[in-house]
């Protein structure tokens, strides 16, 4: 009864025994302008089953707890158990520059977040980074400055804001 949803091309290697699908997914627009795959696949067991992703970095295994949900950012996704729902919301970090009459919009961490959420029991999601991971618990009032493109992963508690620094 057990399944994992990832997108294909993450798919190592699978027994013969694992049952492999393509995901029925709706939303489709909504996904491609969160910037997840279009075709996502199912395996279901019995069977061992692998993934990786194209570069070199580490894999970080997430326990959810019932109904709990992380904030993913873009293209940092590798595998979830069957009952981690997936949604998007807008990041809300963003700037514009301005140059003469044109003005562009920049999204520092990307212009949306991925959401994860555990339906009704505990569930696991997989990520990838491309290089090594540094992960922080933060207390109530405490913050750390981190590089937009450095942010992996937080809980949906954790506001973030943007921070210049002038020289």
């Amino acid at each position: 009864e057990e399944w994992v949803y990832f997108s294909h091309h993450v798919l190592l290697h699978a027994a013969p025994s694992v049952r492999m699908s393509a995901m029925p997914m709706a939303g489709g627009w909504n996904r491609m302008l969160a910037g997840m795959p279009l075709v996502m696949m199912q395996a279901a067991g019995p069977g061992h089953i692998a993934f990786s992703h194209d570069d070199p970095g580490e894999t970080v295994a997430i326990p959810l707890q019932a109904n709990q949900a992380m904030d993913v950012a873009e293209h940092r996704f590798l595998v979830a158990t069957g009952n981690v729902t997936y949604s998007w919301h807008q990041s809300g970090v963003w700037f514009t520059t301005q140059n003469g009459d044109d003005q562009e919009t920049h999204y520092p961490i990307g212009m949306v977040l991925d959401r994860f959420t555990a339906q009704g029991q505990p569930g696991l999601l997989l990520l990838h980074s491309p290089g090594n991971v540094f992960i922080r618990d933060l207390a109530p009032g405490q913050s750390i400055l981190v590089q937009p493109t450095g942010l992996m992963y937080k809980d949906p508690s954790v506001q973030m804001q943007l921070h210049f620094e002038y020289p």
